[in-house]
């Protein structure tokens, strides 16, 4: 049924954590989250020490300012 629906990824995650079919605009939202989730997670060095710098009480400037100066060569083209 999901298949023959074409409702997308987005249609899928609504269908499994609200047990009902979000309209288009929030499933597209979904995906759009997901996609850049997967594209970027939270795991490259810039969000990595920003999340760090936060959890340890710092202010949002010092949390930010963390994140932007580990921005480097190989942070994927951030820089170019």
């Amino acid at each position: 049924k999901v298949f023959e629906q074409n409702i997308g990824l987005g249609g899928v995650v609504s269908l499994l954590w609200f047990r009902r079919k979000m309209p288009d605009y929030a499933c597209k939202f979904l995906e759009m989250v997901l996609i850049l989730t997967a594209d970027h997670g939270p795991a490259v060095s810039g969000a990595h020490n920003t999340i760090v710098t936060a959890r340890a009480g710092k202010d949002l400037i010092s949390s930010l300012c963390s994140g932007l100066l580990t921005i480097g060569p190989r942070f994927g083209g951030a820089i170019d």
